[in-house]
Protein backbone atom coordinates (compact mmCIF):
# COMPACT_ATOMS: atom_id res chain seq x y z
CA UNK A 1 0.00 0.00 0.00
CA UNK A 2 1.73 3.20 -1.20
CA UNK A 3 1.71 6.12 1.71
CA UNK A 4 1.31 8.82 -1.05
CA UNK A 5 -2.86 9.15 -0.11
CA UNK A 6 -4.80 11.90 1.63
CA UNK A 7 -4.24 12.01 5.34
CA UNK A 8 -8.46 12.46 5.95
CA UNK A 9 -9.70 13.76 8.95
CA UNK A 10 -6.39 14.78 11.14
CA UNK A 11 -6.38 18.15 11.63
CA UNK A 12 -3.25 20.39 11.08
CA UNK A 13 -2.29 18.00 8.65
CA UNK A 14 -1.74 18.49 4.63
CA UNK A 15 -3.21 16.86 2.09
CA UNK A 16 -0.60 15.58 -0.43
CA UNK A 17 -0.92 14.25 -3.77
CA UNK A 18 0.10 14.32 -7.48
CA UNK A 19 -0.16 17.16 -9.32
CA UNK A 20 -1.85 17.78 -12.61
CA UNK A 21 -0.25 16.42 -15.57
CA UNK A 22 -0.46 19.46 -17.51
CA UNK A 23 1.27 20.58 -14.14
CA UNK A 24 4.14 18.89 -14.36
CA UNK A 25 4.88 18.41 -18.55
CA UNK A 26 5.32 22.63 -17.93
CA UNK A 27 8.05 22.14 -15.64
CA UNK A 28 9.38 19.40 -17.25
CA UNK A 29 9.92 21.22 -20.23
CA UNK A 30 11.00 23.86 -18.06
CA UNK A 31 14.00 21.34 -16.57
CA UNK A 32 14.90 20.43 -19.80
CA UNK A 33 14.94 23.24 -21.65
CA UNK A 34 17.31 24.09 -18.82
CA UNK A 35 19.56 21.07 -18.46
CA UNK A 36 22.87 23.04 -18.63
CA UNK A 37 21.68 24.79 -15.43
CA UNK A 38 18.40 23.43 -13.93
CA UNK A 39 17.83 26.40 -11.51
CA UNK A 40 15.10 28.52 -12.23
CA UNK A 41 15.90 32.49 -10.88
CA UNK A 42 13.12 34.20 -8.77
CA UNK A 43 11.60 35.77 -12.06
CA UNK A 44 10.97 32.17 -13.65
CA UNK A 45 9.54 30.71 -10.89
CA UNK A 46 7.34 33.37 -10.66
CA UNK A 47 6.88 33.02 -13.88
CA UNK A 48 5.87 29.16 -13.49
CA UNK A 49 3.86 30.38 -10.86
CA UNK A 50 2.13 32.24 -12.87
CA UNK A 51 1.76 29.78 -15.52
CA UNK A 52 0.78 26.65 -12.68
CA UNK A 53 -1.00 27.95 -10.28
CA UNK A 54 1.47 26.79 -7.96
CA UNK A 55 2.75 28.63 -4.69
CA UNK A 56 6.11 29.56 -4.66
CA UNK A 57 7.33 27.01 -2.06
CA UNK A 58 5.95 24.35 -4.49
CA UNK A 59 7.62 25.36 -7.62
CA UNK A 60 10.93 25.32 -5.46
CA UNK A 61 9.98 21.81 -4.02
CA UNK A 62 9.35 20.16 -7.43
CA UNK A 63 12.83 21.52 -8.76
CA UNK A 64 14.58 20.28 -6.07
CA UNK A 65 12.78 17.00 -5.99
CA UNK A 66 12.97 16.80 -9.78
CA UNK A 67 16.95 17.40 -9.86
CA UNK A 68 17.32 14.49 -7.17
CA UNK A 69 14.82 12.25 -8.81
CA UNK A 70 14.57 12.92 -12.11
CA UNK A 71 17.24 14.73 -13.78
CA UNK A 72 19.86 11.75 -13.64
CA UNK A 73 17.41 9.92 -15.90
CA UNK A 74 16.99 12.48 -17.93
CA UNK A 75 20.25 13.69 -18.54
CA UNK A 76 21.31 9.67 -19.30
CA UNK A 77 18.91 9.60 -22.01
CA UNK A 78 19.75 12.73 -23.44
CA UNK A 79 23.55 11.33 -24.05
CA UNK A 80 22.54 8.68 -26.30
CA UNK A 81 22.17 9.08 -30.02
CA UNK A 82 19.10 9.16 -31.59
CA UNK A 83 20.11 5.97 -33.37
CA UNK A 84 21.26 4.33 -31.05
CA UNK A 85 19.03 1.90 -28.44
CA UNK A 86 19.15 1.27 -24.75
CA UNK A 87 20.72 -1.78 -23.72
CA UNK A 88 18.26 -4.24 -21.83
CA UNK A 89 20.56 -4.86 -18.89
CA UNK A 90 18.05 -4.91 -16.58
CA UNK A 91 15.99 -7.87 -17.48
CA UNK A 92 18.98 -9.78 -17.85
CA UNK A 93 20.51 -8.43 -14.22
CA UNK A 94 17.25 -9.51 -12.75
CA UNK A 95 17.48 -13.05 -13.51
CA UNK A 96 20.72 -13.08 -11.85
CA UNK A 97 23.37 -13.05 -14.75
Amino acid sequence: MAIDHFDHGRPGKRRRGNLPKHVTDLLRGWLIDHLHHPYPTEDEKQMLMQQTGLNINQVSNWFINARRRRLPSITNTSRVEPDQKLPHTMGSMSHGQ
